[in-house]
């Protein structure tokens, strides 16, 4: 039967789920912000096995950003019907409720795949002030944060 792993490293991933016969027992990955190696992401792909891979702020939330499934849904804001959930390479969107900004060194605001401080803010975070992440990254034209290497 297979089953849901979530919130792990990717060490643990490679040395207690997937096995010699590939990654038959997993149904779902939500994992955070680490990067998996070549060989394990193309295994995940060949098995369909979906990876959602997000990012929490230690202190104030478990998880902010996300990568979630692919969806379609009528949204008069975009103009569009699908909703694009995930992109490699990133820990996804800010979740509902909750909003994100790269700044500089001065705290402005920057550009799209510009490098900064990540802030967020919102009501599901119970802040109403930007809270500095201590992390670097990049959010991009369709709202993907990225983080830092």
């Amino acid at each position: 039967m297979k089953k849901p792993v979530t919130f792990i490293s990717a060490e643990h991933l490679v040395n207690e789920y997937i096995t010699a016969e590939g990654t038959a027992n997993i149904a779902l990955i939500i994992m955070g912000p680490e990067e998996l190696e070549t060989e394990v992401n193309l295994l995940l792909q060949r098995d369909q096995i979906p990876v959602r891979c997000g990012m929490g702020i230690e202190d104030i939330a478990p998880m902010v950003t996300l990568n979630v499934q692919d969806y379609t849904i009528k949204d008069v804001t975009r103009k569009d019907s699908y909703y694009k959930g995930t992109k490699l390479g990133t820990v996804g969107r800010p979740l509902y409720g909750i909003a994100a900004k790269a700044v500089n060194s001065l705290g402005q605001e920057l550009g799209a795949n510009e490098i900064g401080k990540l802030m967020f803010k919102g009501p599901a975070l119970g802040i109403t002030d930007w809270f500095d992440s201590k992390k670097m990254g990049s959010i991009d034209e369709e709202g993907f944060v990225s983080l830092a290497k």
